[in-house]
């Protein structure tokens, strides 16, 4: 069975942990090209407190490595979350690229292994999406709520 991805209303939870992902990704990634990075689970924790993958554009990855890794991490995050979320980290529009079309195919098959729903979006310095459904968030000018970061 295919899950068409997100679609509106997001869960206001989710919502509030996407937008918090693009603005910590923000604050981390003050230049326009930086590596890719894949996570699953913790979304919305700071980058020490989940389990990353950073792709070097020295060493790109093959299908069977991104796979392995990426089940390897949802296997971590099933031991705290009930249905993790993966998400590819990037620079560049939230349009379909092609890190997108280069890691979707290891979420889906990690997943499917795993039997657990895919839920998976690309996070932006500006925003997120999901390349599944198309459903997008993005801000021209994304900022911590409240005030200045201390």
């Amino acid at each position: 069975m295919t899950v068409p991805g997100l679609a509106e209303p997001v869960d206001p939870g989710l919502s509030r942990a996407l937008r918090a992902a693009a603005l910590e990704l923000r604050d981390r990634r003050r230049t326009r090209r930086f590596p890719p990075e894949v996570s699953v689970g913790g979304l919305g924790l700071p980058r020490a407190l989940r389990d990353t993958v950073v792709e070097l554009d020295a060493d790109p990855l093959d299908h069977t490595l991104r796979c392995e890794l990426v089940a390897a991490l949802l296997a971590r995050a099933l031991a705290e979350e009930q249905r993790p979320v993966a998400w590819l980290a990037r620079p560049g529009p939230l349009v379909w690229h092609d890190l997108d079309a280069a890691w979707w195919p290891a979420f889906a098959a990690a997943y499917a292994e795993a039997a657990v729903p895919l839920t998976a979006v690309v996070v932006t310095r500006t925003g997120w999406y999901d390349p599944r459904s198309g459903l997008t968030r993005e801000w021209r000018r994304l900022r911590h709520r409240g005030g200045p970061r201390a």
